[in-house]
């Protein structure tokens, strides 16, 4: 939720965001699946924020079209209140949150996933699917992803193999300004008991591991954007 302090500063709220009932039929998984972001509310919040602030028009349209990854109908629907936002200097904190509403229940940026790689997250990008290269090797977690012969990796490390990941991560890097860099962040880590790597992704189809049972890793990590592989370097 965003509100406006008494000097004119947009400002972030701890409450719970809602899913509409439409929202929870398409995404809900049953007992230990959550609805998940990609892109996490609470850094839309963010970006939103310090957007308003600095009243970059252009960073919010874009901040919409990445989070609905240009649906034609939801973007129109966002366009049409920042218009009516314009028009009172955005002090409209209703229309606000409004907006915030459509962002949230945005399906581009939603997935079904397991509730506790979800909950470790915290506020980090949820890829939908990656894969990690050493030594020419390559090891696989997600099932929806299929090996080819024309996979080219250039190096070792964590590779983002999702089209839609790599569109979003490479508009908010280089289109949406925020706060800090931490805003767009992927968490990386080894096991304890094999030294294996892996990402916080509430894809994951290997058990979760509690952080008390791994440790942090600074592995690279790369998205894919255009058929071209892009060094991630957020925190």
């Amino acid at each position: 939720m965003i509100g406006i302090t008494t000097d004119g500063k947009y400002t972030q709220f701890d409450n719970p965001r809602d899913f509409y009932d439409s929202t929870v039929r398409a995404f809900s998984g049953g007992d230990g699946y959550s609805i998940c972001h990609r892109f996490s509310y609470y850094n839309i919040e963010k970006a939103l924020c310090y957007n308003l602030d600095t009243k970059n028009t252009d960073a919010i349209k874009s901040l919409f079209s990445i989070v609905t990854d240009n649906d034609e109908a939801l973007t129109n629907e966002l366009y049409e209140k920042m218009k009516m936002l314009e028009q009172n200097n955005y002090t409209n904190v209703i229309l606000l949150n409004t907006v915030l509403g459509i962002l949230n229940n945005a399906p581009a940026n939603l997935k079904t996933g397991d509730a506790s790689w979800n909950s470790s997250l915290g506020n980090a990008f949820d890829p939908l699917q990656w894969i990690y290269k050493e030594d020419d090797g390559i090891i696989k977690y997600d099932a929806k992803f299929k090996l080819n012969e024309e996979l080219c990796l250039p190096e070792d490390g964590f590779y983002l193999t999702d089209e839609r990941d790599g569109r979003m991560l490479h508009r908010l890097i280089n289109e949406v300004p925020t706060y800090d860099e931490d805003c767009i962040s992927i968490y990386t880590a080894r096991r304890d008991n094999d030294d294996s790597p892996f990402i916080y992704c509430s894809s994951n189809k290997i058990k979760f591991v509690p952080t008390d049972n791994s440790y942090a890793s600074a592995e690279k990590i790369f998205y894919l954007f255009e058929e071209n592989w892009y060094p991630f370097s957020g925190d």
